[in-house]
Formats: C-alpha cells, structure tokens, sequence
C-alpha cells in the first residue's frame, strides 16, 4: 500500500464534475488535501447547506497542520475538522470558522449557485484509466523506492509523469521496462503503451 507523499509546496490539480459540467481546482500540500488524493478518484453525495456551500461529511477525521479561525474567499475549498466536512464555498456571508484551506476551484464556482443536493466527482486530472482497468489489460504497473516496474506483453513503452504534467521517466522494452525516478518523490501517473496501441494509465506513489 502507497501513501500519498507530495514535494513540499508542489499544487496538484484535479477536475471537479457536477452535472455533467467539469471544473478545474487547484489543491494546495498540506496533510488534509495529501489524505484526499489517496481516497480519488471519488464521488461525494454534496449537501447544499446555508445558501453558501457544498458540503460532504467524512465518517473518519482527516489529518491537519494548519486549522484555525478565519475567513474565506468564494471558490475556495476548505476542511472543517469538527464535523469532518469537506467543503466548496460558492458564496460568502463574511462568516469566519475553524477550517484548514486546501484550495480553490480555478472558475465556473457560480455552477453551484442554488443547485441544490448532488453528487459531485474528484479525480486527478489525467488518470482516467485506472490501476485496476490497467491489470486488465495484462499491463502491472508497481512502484518499489524510486524504481517503477511495467510489466506486460509484447512491446511495452511506458511515460511518467508528476502531477503538473511534467514528463519525469521514459523506457520501453519487450514484456517489461523501468523507469528510475532519482529525482521525484511522491504522485505520479504512468502510461503505457502496449503492442496493440492500446494506452493504459495508472496513477503511483514514488517513495
């Protein structure tokens, strides 16, 4: 099991889709939103609560480093740790309340104006193929330290990316290849493509 480790200060975005319309957030690194990326892909049931916020409430408490008493900007998303919420501000009343910022939806936010109770899906931009929907086309993509092992059959070339879409390791080879990330630490996506053209993408954690 991986545990989701970002470089300090590195943002990671994500793409929010609510009825069918996709919205682009931004997240901060801190220990609350590095706890979020390990539970996406994820669909939230949101409540529409107070005229100003959507809002989704964890069974477990998130990790913390950074909650405290403040204010809030439309379009931001933020965690209330003593009711678990993870939360979308899509409209302000000035209030100030303990929360630990994880950052903000980068436009449209006004989408949820008054649309009322719905489900609302998280996943990181450029993993929508999974792990798993890579296994089934005989593609195993695995992380051991700074070494990523793709294995396979026939011709297999493989990319990896970090979470900002930077390329950090290419290999091919026949059944198998690896990719050596010296100089990454923490989420990455990898592509494969195998020797019928089919693109299988995963998403891993760099140690």
């Amino acid at each position: 099991m991986f545990t989701a480790t970002f470089c300090k200060g590195q943002s990671t975005k994500i793409n929010v889709t609510v009825n069918g319309h996709t919205l682009v957030a931004t997240l901060e690194d801190n220990s609350t939103t590095r706890a979020i990326i390990e539970r996406l892909p994820m669909t939230l049931p949101m409540m529409d609560l107070y005229g100003r916020e959507m809002c989704y409430r964890f069974p477990d408490a998130l990790p913390t480093d950074n909650a405290y008493s403040q204010g809030y900007e439309v379009g931001e998303i933020v965690y209330y740790p003593p009711m678990h919420s993870f939360v979308i501000m899509y409209a302000q009343n000035g209030e100030h309340f303990q929360m630990q910022k994880l950052g903000r939806i980068d436009s449209g936010i006004e989408i949820f104006d008054g649309i009322g109770d719905v489900e609302v899906k998280f996943e990181l931009q450029g993993t929508t193929t999974s792990i798993s929907k890579a296994n089934e086309r005989t593609i195993s993509v695995k992380a051991s330290g700074k070494k990523i092992a793709i294995e396979g059959k026939g011709k297999i070339i493989a990319t990896a990316y970090n979470t900002g879409g930077m390329v950090i390791g290419i290999a091919n080879g026949k059944d198998s290849a690896e990719i050596v990330c010296q100089n990454h630490k923490g989420l990455a996506v990898v592509e494969v493509l195998d020797d019928n053209g089919n693109m299988s993408r995963a998403k891993i954690m760099i140690e």
